[in-house]
């Protein structure tokens, strides 16, 4: 079994209650935080942390767009104008790596928040981190 794929994001906000995050990095800027970008498949976790908590969500779906489209950031992607229900997130980077003409995008949606006095979620208890 492979070991999780680790994309570290810290951020430091009072709160992450809005209904739509977007996180875009390029594959191959510095620390390449998205080198692993290619391994990811639907299921797989990505957790947010912050200096309150963690927020866990899980990858729907990808797609690979010009970058152009500018839609797969919309509150709703793909039904603009529509008022989000669920909290989404988004991850968008260049591909294929070392270029930039395309955007390899992915979605998924809020599983698990977790504040400080929680501990961490079992996801980053998995890869040794918590």
């Amino acid at each position: 079994m492979e070991p999780p794929i680790a994309i570290t994001i810290s951020l430091t906000l009072e709160q992450l209650d809005v209904l739509r995050f977007l996180v875009r990095e390029a594959t191959a800027s510095y620390g390449e935080p998205f080198k692993d970008f290619d391994r990811l498949k639907k299921g797989d976790r990505v957790v947010v942390e912050t200096q309150d908590g963690w927020f866990v969500y899980e990858l729907e779906k990808d797609k690979i767009v010009l970058p152009s489209d500018t839609w797969v950031i919309d509150p709703v992607p793909g039904d603009p104008g529509a008022i989000p229900t669920e909290a989404l997130i988004t991850l968008t980077t260049c591909n294929p790596r070392w270029a930039s003409y395309e955007r390899w995008i992915w979605w998924g949606t809020l599983v698990e928040t977790r504040d400080r006095t929680q501990g961490p979620p079992a996801e980053l208890a998995e890869r040794g981190e918590a």
